[in-house]
């Protein structure tokens, strides 16, 4: 740990929100752009997927996609950043997250609730830390069932908004 907190200082630093945020967004909206130009104005559904770091930005992104989902986000403000989505949204957390506590993302599910005509859904894994989405190890069956509920959770949700 003590070896690798300066390459994550120096990576949190160079991947904040002031200088990654603009990037992403320059991204997603040339896409929407893109999407809304396409012969007939007919345009086309954009969704986001984010995990840990991407979690959040995924979220940031709510006025170019239309479908979110985000495991287990970090640096997530809450409740301002859940309050402002307005595009159905998808959260995978876990249980044991230090990252995400199950008292924040209680307060996301309250936030969700208030928002009547949005689809939302805030499933968590129990058992599962921070990063079960993406690091979680198939050959342990209870991380194994972490990974893949939460893979089949994205696709689903997706499929279902964007299909």
């Amino acid at each position: 740990m003590a070896f690798s907190f300066p390459k994550f200082l120096l990576w949190f630093w160079t991947h904040r929100k002031s200088v990654s945020l603009p990037i992403i967004t320059k991204f997603f909206k040339s896409l929407r752009e893109e999407l809304n130009s396409t012969p007939g104005g007919g345009g086309g559904k954009l969704g986001v997927i984010g995990f840990c770091w991407g979690g959040r930005h995924a979220i940031l992104m709510n006025p170019y996609v239309d479908a979110i989902y985000s495991a287990h986000p970090s640096f997530l403000k809450v409740p301002a950043e859940v309050e402002a989505v307005t595009k159905p949204i998808s959260f995978a957390v876990g249980d044991k997250d230090i990252v995400l506590p199950m008292k924040q993302v209680e307060r996301i599910k309250g936030i969700l609730k208030k928002k009547e005509g949005l689809d939302s859904e805030v499933v968590v894994y129990e058992g599962m830390e921070h990063s079960f989405a993406v690091r979680g190890n198939p050959a342990i069956e209870a991380t194994k069932k972490g990974l893949e509920g939460s893979e089949t959770q994205a696709v689903e949700w997706f499929i279902k908004h964007l299909a």
